[in-house]
């Protein structure tokens, strides 16, 4: 049973296991997911994450306002804990001055100097985590769960090219996605304004990030010098790598 066949009111849901560290090994199936809003999913769906796949702890990168308008599934609780690290959406103010096709990659750099406590607030959380699986989501599970996502694998050793390849596959997805954000009052303002490539998942955009992402030092320096202990990266990469 793979997570698209089984989580079907979900469509960018997935799980990281399998993903390659540069040594060799692999990311532990079963314990770390991304996803669009779970929040949305059906029901039945979400006693499938809790039950079936074990979701514990549910990383929420939503801003208070889109927080405040689509709320959570109640069916979480009490079997997993939900974590609110809010991260602003929409254009911010760093793809003004980039060029074309370099847009969306300098919107991830602000992530990082906008928003670093929620960043490392999750990366804690997702590395504190002893029981069950943990699902990282904001509402597309493209950009912010993208960045966070990143953040995690390059810090635990994942190898670029997996990074980068997970990143493109929700490409797959943004048609559904784009539909879904086009009808929601808390989306539709934003994707009609904003340039297209915005709205993309393509495997530059992540490179180019990672490769920014090392001019600072890679993800556990930039992790550490940001409050996460070396004894928190170190639990990380326990947790996840097998």
């Amino acid at each position: 049973m793979t997570d698209a066949q089984a989580v079907r009111s979900l469509v960018n849901f997935r799980d990281l296991g399998g993903l390659r560290t540069g040594d060799g090994r692999e990311i532990r199936r079963g314990v770390l997911y991304r996803s669009d809003n779970p929040h949305l999913a059906d029901d039945a769906d979400v006693r499938l994450l809790t039950a079936e796949y074990r979701v514990a702890d549910v990383i929420d990168l939503r801003s208070r306002r889109e927080l405040d308008a689509e709320g959570w599934h109640a069916g979480f609780s009490p079997a997993a804990r939900v974590h609110h690290f809010p991260i602003a959406g929409g254009p911010g103010t760093a793809i003004e001055a980039a060029p074309t096709g370099e847009r969306l990659a300098a919107r991830y750099l602000e992530y990082l100097d906008d928003y670093a406590p929620s960043v490392v607030g999750a990366v804690e959380t997702v590395a504190s985590g002893a029981e069950g699986a943990v699902v990282v989501h904001c509402r597309a599970g493209k950009d912010r769960t993208g960045v966070v996502i990143a953040m995690i694998l390059e810090a635990v050793g994942v190898r670029e090219e997996d990074i980068v390849a997970d990143f493109a596959r929700t490409t797959a997805a943004m048609k559904q996605i784009m539909a879904a954000l086009r009808a929601s009052p808390t989306y539709a303002a934003n994707t009609a304004r904003l340039p297209e490539e915005m709205y993309r998942s393509d495997a530059p955009t992540m490179s180019a990030f990672l490769a920014k992402l090392r001019g600072r030092g890679g993800a556990a320096q930039w992790l550490t010098e940001h409050g996460m202990s070396t004894t928190a990266v170190g639990a990380l990469t326990d947790r996840l790598v097998g």
